[in-house]
C-alpha cells in the first residue's frame, strides 16, 4: 500500500514540474492541489535536484507570450506660446487679486476679534 502512495506523490511532484514549466507560479500549483506554497516549494526543489535544475529556476516562472499593440495617439494641437504667457499672466493677476481680498478680510477678522477681547477686559 505504501508503494501505490509513494508512485501518487512522485507522479503529483512530476504534474508540479510539468505545470511550473508551463508558466504556473508556486502560488498558483499551490492553489490547484489545495497545498501550501512552501509545501510546492520544497517538492519542486527535491524533483529539481534529482534532475539537475538551479534552485533558482524554480523562482522564476517562465513568462507567456504577450501580445503587443501598436497604441495610436490622437494629433496634439500646437500651443501658442504668446496667448499662453499673457492667459497665465492674467490668472496670476486674478489670483494676486482673490490673495489680496483673502488677507484683507483676514485683517479685519483679527481687527474685530481683539476688538471683542478688549471690550471684555
Amino acid at each position: 500500500m505504501a508503494r501505490k502512495e509513494d508512485e501518487r506523490t512522485l507522479k503529483m511532484k512530476e504534474n508540479f514540474i510539468e505545470l511550473h514549466d508551463n508558466g504556473n507560479s508556486i502560488a498558483e500549483i499551490a492553489k490547484i492541489y489545495g497545498l501550501d506554497k512552501t509545501t510546492v516549494y520544497h517538492c519542486l526543489q527535491e524533483i529539481a535536484e534529482k534532475s539537475g535544475r538551479t534552485r533558482e529556476s524554480l523562482l522564476v516562472a517562465p513568462h507567456s507570450t504577450h501580445l503587443t499593440y501598436e497604441r495610436q495617439f490622437e494629433p496634439v494641437a500646437e500651443v501658442d506660446l504668446t496667448s499662453f504667457n499673457e492667459n497665465f499672466k492674467s490668472t496670476l493677476k486674478s489670483f494676486d487679486s482673490v490673495c489680496e481680498s483673502v488677507n484683507k478680510t483676514i485683517e479685519e477678522q483679527e481687527q474685530l476679534l481683539n476688538d471683542f477681547k478688549e471690550g471684555e477686559n
